[in-house]
Order: structure tokens, then C-alpha cells, then sequence
């Protein structure tokens, strides 16, 4: 069972993810390597995806893989597919 972290871990946490997303606009994750970058378990990861999902910063594919919303682009990125054509 995963323990919810103390709100100020969470928030740097969530700082943390919404960070590398902002500095990276093209960078695309799975929860194993949001979790891995992080630092975290992939209940908290998911958590965390999730959160910034619902803020409007990231959009979820169908195979699980995160970027962000912005800035839109015509195709998803060839490291970003997965499922995605």
C-alpha cells in the first residue's frame, strides 16, 4: 500500500514533473519514467500524471504516454506515438 506524501512533498513533486514538461515541450512519458524521473512509486506517478492532466498541462494517448498540451501539434511526435499513427 502507498502512503500519500506530505502536502509539501507532493507539491515538489508535482513542481517538479510540471517543471520538466515546461522546460522540455516535446518530451513525452509513460508513468514508469514519469515515476523513474521523479522519484517516486507508479501509484504516486500516475497521481501526479493525472493531476497535471486535469490542470490542462498534459494530454494522455491511448498507450499511456504523456506530453503536453501545448504547443498543439498536427502529428504527435515520432517518440510520442506509441499507439498513436
Amino acid at each position: 500500500m502507498t502512503t500519500i506524501p506530505a502536502a509539501a512533498s507532493a507539491e515538489h513533486d508535482l513542481m517538479k514533473l510540471r517543471d520538466e514538461y515546461e522546460s522540455m515541450p516535446g518530451m513525452c512519458l509513460n508513468v514508469q519514467q514519469a515515476a523513474r524521473l521523479v522519484g517516486v512509486d507508479r501509484e504516486w506517478a500516475t497521481h501526479l500524471l493525472d493531476e497535471l492532466e486535469a490542470e490542462g498541462l498534459l494530454l494522455r494517448a491511448a498507450g499511456g504516454i504523456y506530453r503536453r498540451s501545448s504547443p498543439l501539434m498536427s502529428k504527435w511526435p515520432r517518440s510520442c506515438r506509441g499507439n498513436q499513427g
